[in-house]
């Protein structure tokens, strides 16, 4: 019976992977993951589905619906998620916004400091010309905190992690038609603050730079705060900035972005 068990989770980890590897070729730099890692402790698997519709009319009329969904696989030794995130905005019969993304990653936990993990990632914007952007890689993450001597993992409210890694990625340019691949260095810092059970608060920060030329580098912050108003349902604000020290022509090298909305977890 064990035996079986066993074979079972090896292979739904196995699956995993490749449904992740799939859905990232169906759909068109690293978008900030750790600021949708769910860190749930005991093995099961959990979902989480968020929406935000906005719509405006008078002197200004435009509607924008953001969602996003997550599927996290907890095992002992493993965690293993998806993500999707789709977001369009129109004002006046024209889009104003339009990208998506698509995730799957795996960390393996093999000691409570030290954690491998690996990822393959999708994504596309039409407004920053990004026709398509694929990547792959892996690295290493490590815990800073919350350590008894022994090593055991002890409740904290504060959490702190950082990562380093390697990944490909290629990029398509829309008016371009430019397509180039390269490998970079991706590295980041991230905590989370729990005041109670219902308040936390989060923030994450990321620096890439290509291998062969350091000049071309990004970072990415993102901020929260998440409000639990009731079992599964979770009201959250989120700031978001983007800086791309070397952006295709005519874009802008900074993106700053404020959301609010609602989601449901089970």
């Amino acid at each position: 019976m064990f035996l079986m068990n066993r074979q079972y989770g090896y292979l739904k980890i196995a699956l995993w992977t490749v449904m992740g590897i799939l859905w990232s070729s169906t759909l068109a730099g690293q978008v900030n993951i750790e600021g949708l890692r769910n860190e749930n402790r005991d093995p099961g698997w959990y979902n989480r589905l968020g929406t935000l519709l906005t719509i405006q009319d008078g002197n200004t009329r435009f509607v924008k619906i953001d969602g996003s969904w997550r599927t996290d696989l907890l095992r002992e030794h493993y965690h293993g998620f998806v993500i999707a995130k789709y977001a369009q905005g129109r004002q006046n019969g024209k889009d104003f916004q339009k990208k998506a993304f698509l995730h799957q990653r795996n960390t393996f936990r093999q000691g409570q400091r030290i954690m491998p993990e690996i990822f393959v990632q999708v994504a596309f914007d039409d407004f920053v010309d990004l026709r398509r952007r694929l990547l792959g890689g892996g690295g290493l993450r490590f815990r800073l905190n919350g350590f008894e001597k022994n090593g055991a993992v002890t409740p904290a409210a504060w959490q702190v992690y950082i990562g380093s890694g390697l990944m490909w990625e290629n990029e398509q340019i829309n008016s371009t038609g430019e397509d180039t691949g390269l490998l970079r260095s991706t590295n980041y810092l991230s905590w989370t603050f729990k005041l109670d059970e219902r308040l936390s608060f989060s923030g994450i920060g990321y620096w890439q730079l290509a291998v062969e030329d350091f000049a071309d580098q990004r970072v990415l912050f993102e901020g929260g705060m998440n409000v639990s108003i009731w079992k599964g349902v979770a009201f959250n604000v989120n700031l978001n900035y983007r800086f791309d020290n070397q952006p295709p022509a005519g874009i802008k090298k900074y993106d700053l972005e404020l959301q609010n909305g609602l989601t449901l977890r089970w």
